[in-house]
């Protein structure tokens, strides 16, 4: 079996040891199985995340992931702004839980505050380092 098939294979067998761990931890006699379960389906899906981008099982064979300059800023642009939804959905759902009456409603407000935040942050330095990159290539 190549290592991206038992990557694949193993993510997709650790979501499903995460998922029914996650609804055994609600049982009270299973509560301490499901909660190893978790830990054990978060690590498994680490490990199988590496196996997916290697070529073999060759110790020494490192995968190729290096791209360009350019492509890595597109990519990362896109990945900052997916997370920027999440501000607004996360500040909206604060509000309206807010207004009725959930204390959870604050925490979520403040994590979609932390959200916007750290998205524009992340926007402004791909934007600096986008600048200096072109003001390397023109001298």
């Amino acid at each position: 079996m190549k290592p991206r098939t038992a990557g694949i294979l193993g993510m997709s067998a650790a979501l499903i040891i995460t998922v029914v761990s996650g609804a055994v931890i609600a049982l009270p006699p299973f509560s301490i199985l499901g909660a190893l379960g978790v830990v054990a389906g978060l690590i498994l899906f680490a490990v199988s995340g590496t196996w997916v981008v290697r070529n073999s099982w060759d110790p020494a064979d490192w995968p190729s992931l290096s791209i360009s300059a350019q492509e890595a800023m597109r990519k990362s642009r896109r990945a900052v702004i997916a997370q920027l939804a999440f501000g607004p959905l996360s500040l909206g759902l604060g509000v309206w839980m807010a207004i009725r009456g959930h204390l959870q409603g604050w925490s979520q407000i403040l994590m979609g505050i932390v959200f916007l935040g750290i998205g524009i942050t992340s926007l402004r330095t791909l934007k600096k380092v986008e600048l200096d990159e072109l003001r390397k290539q023109t001298q």
